[in-house]
């Protein structure tokens, strides 16, 4: 049977073998513990970049808040890729960036610090590796050794939702900034 003109088992099921009644995606299956992970993940990843720029001495920069030009222009060969896994991680990981977002208190100040140190640690490694998709890649691995180094040995995260929290921050232009020209 040609997956075009497959029927759907269930309410609102998508054809790629999901359930979407018993939150079942095609090989992945969404739990309250999953969702509670994610939160978990997300919030603890916020407050432990917020621990890492309390200890650096980052200068404030200015950038260009533009993602138009930084998708059109400076990533231009990568643009669908980037574009593409975002899509893939908004559906499993924005209501638990959300949740996340509302239950941590963060004042003005550490915001700033965290776009700081985010914008610097970015460019560092974006350079390094002269491609987003691999910096990011990188720069995921390196908060998630971060962050596993100050987590509990029993407790679970998950290296996705960290994924998605950088491309969040490279929306609102906090990895990987754009110069301001002079």
């Amino acid at each position: 049977m040609d997956l075009i003109n497959q029927k759907t088992q269930g309410d609102n099921s998508p054809t790629i073998n999901g359930d979407a009644k018993n939150c079942v995606f095609g090989d992945v299956h969404i739990t309250a513990k999953n969702k509670s992970i994610q939160i978990r993940t997300i919030t603890n990843l916020i407050l432990k970049i917020g621990e890492m720029a309390e200890n650096h001495n980052f200068h404030r920069e200015d950038t260009e808040k533009d993602l138009t030009k930084k998708l059109n222009e400076r990533f231009k060969q990568n643009q669908n890729q980037l574009v593409n896994r975002y899509s893939e991680l908004l559906d499993l990981y924005s209501n638990s960036y959300d949740e996340a977002k509302k239950h941590i208190e963060l004042n003005e100040t550490l915001a700033d610090k965290i776009a700081i140190y985010l914008k610097q640690k970015s460019r560092e490694i974006l350079e390094k590796k002269n491609n987003p998709i691999d910096a990011i890649a990188e720069l995921r691995d390196f908060l998630s050794d971060q962050l596993n180094s100050s987590v509990e040995d029993n407790q679970e995260y998950d290296i996705n939702a960290i994924e998605f929290y950088l491309y969040k921050e490279l929306i609102s232009c906090n990895v990987f900034p754009n110069d301001l020209k002079s």
